[in-house]
C-alpha cells in the first residue's frame, strides 16, 4: 500500500469526524507541524482529470496560525469529481487500512467512507460498491486489552469454549503479550501453563483489568518458554450457500466471498463452531466442504433432540 496515500486518508478521516488545531494534527499523527503543513499542502493539490480540465476532490483550509483549526471544506468529498475506478481505489485503500487500525482510527475512516460511498452513489455509482468490512471485536473489549497492554497489568478474561456439544463462557487469568485487530483480530495471551494462548476477541465476553503486573519482561519470558502455538481461527472450510444467507459474509470473519447466488464463502472456523453456524443456516446451506463439520453437526441436533 502507498504509505504517503495511507497517511493521507488517515488524516481526511481524522479531520472528517474532528476539530483540531494544526498543533494538535501535528500531535497526533507524532509529527512536526512543518511536516503536517506538507501534508494538508499535498492534500490540496491532488489532480483528477476531468472533461472541463482539473480539479481536487478535497479542501483542507490550512490556517496560518498553528493554535487555529484545520477545517475540511464540506461538501466537497461529496461531489462526483471522482471516475468510478477511483471511487473503486479509494475505497479498497480505505477497507485495507480498517484491517489494521485501532478502534478510534478505525470509527475516522469508516465516517470517511461513508461520505466517499454518499458521493458516488449520487454519481451514480451504487450498484458497484460493496459494503464496508465488518470489525468483529467489540470496542470496549479491546479497549480494556489495550487498557491492560498499555498499564503492564494481566486480565481476567471470559472467552467462549465448547464441549463438542455447547458453548459455555470459561475465565482465564491471562497476561496481553499482543493485540490484533482488523477484521480478524485476537490477542496473544500467556496463561501460566507455558503455552501462548490466542483469543479469537469475537469470542470474549468481557475483559477485567487486574492488580497484578505483566511486564514485557514477562511477556518475553512467556513468549520464549512457550511450547505451544496455535490458529485462533482454525483450519479453513468452504461452504455453499444461498443467497440469503449473505449475512455469513457480512457478520463472520471470513477469508472470501465468490459467486452472487449460491455463495462460495471461505471462513476458519473449528468443527464445533462450523456445525452450530451450520445449523444457523438451516435451509439455506448448500453443501460444506469439511466432512468433520458435518459430523458434528448431527451431534449438536442429536443433542438438541435428546434435550427436548
Amino acid at each position: 500500500m502507498n504509505i504517503g496515500l495511507s497517511r493521507q486518508l488517515a488524516v481526511l478521516a481524522y479531520l472528517s469526524a474532528n476539530s483540531s488545531s494544526l498543533r494538535e494534527l501535528a500531535s497526533h499523527f507524532s509529527m512536526k507541524v512543518p511536516q503536517m503543513r506538507e501534508v494538508l499542502s499535498e492534500l490540496n493539490v491532488v489532480e483528477i482529470n476531468e472533461s472541463g480540465g482539473v480539479y481536487s476532490p478535497f479542501f483542507v483550509d490550512v490556517p496560518s496560525d498553528d493554535g487555529e483549526p484545520v477545517r475540511l471544506i464540506e461538501g466537497e468529498i461529496h461531489a462526483p469529481a471522482l471516475s468510478l475506478a477511483e471511487v473503486m481505489s479509494v475505497v479498497a485503500l480505505i477497507d485495507g487500512l480498517l484491517e489494521v487500525a485501532d478502534e478510534a482510527t478505525a470509527a475516522n475512516l469508516l465516517t470517511l467512507r461513508e461520505r466517499l460511498v454518499a458521493g458516488a452513489v449520487e454519481a451514480g455509482y451504487e450498484s458497484a460498491l460493496w459494503p464496508a468490512p465488518v470489525r468483529h471485536a467489540l470496542p470496549e473489549v479491546m479497549a480494556q486489552l489495550a487498557r491492560a497492554k498499555q498499564m503492564k497489568k494481566r486480565v481476567r478474561l471470559e472467552y467462549w469454549v465448547s464441549d463438542g456439544v455447547r458453548a459455555r463462557p470459561k475465565e482465564y487469568d491471562a497476561g496481553v503479550i499482543d493485540v490484533i485487530g482488523g477484521s480478524t483480530p485476537y490477542v496473544t495471551a500467556d496463561v501460566g501453563d507455558s503455552s501462548l494462548r490466542f483469543f479469537r476477541v469475537d469470542r470474549v465476553g468481557r475483559v477485567e483489568v487486574t492488580n497484578t503486573k505483566f511486564s514485557g519482561r514477562d511477556a518475553k519470558a512467556a513468549t520464549r518458554n512457550s511450547s505451544v502455538q496455535e490458529n485462533p481461527y482454525g483450519p479453513s472450510s468452504a461452504i455453499v450457500v444461498s443467497s440469503k444467507a449473505r449475512w455469513v459474509a457480512e457478520s463472520l470473519p471470513v477469508e472470501s466471498v465468490e459467486g452472487a447466488d449460491p455463495l462460495v464463502v471461505t471462513l476458519n472456523a473449528r468443527d464445533f463452531w462450523l456445525g452450530t453456524l451450520l445449523v444457523r443456516l438451516g435451509e439455506d446451506l448448500v453443501a460444506s466442504s469439511s466432512e468433520a463439520a458435518k459430523a458434528n453437526l448431527e451431534r449438536i441436533l442429536r443433542a438438541y433432540e435428546e434435550g427436548q
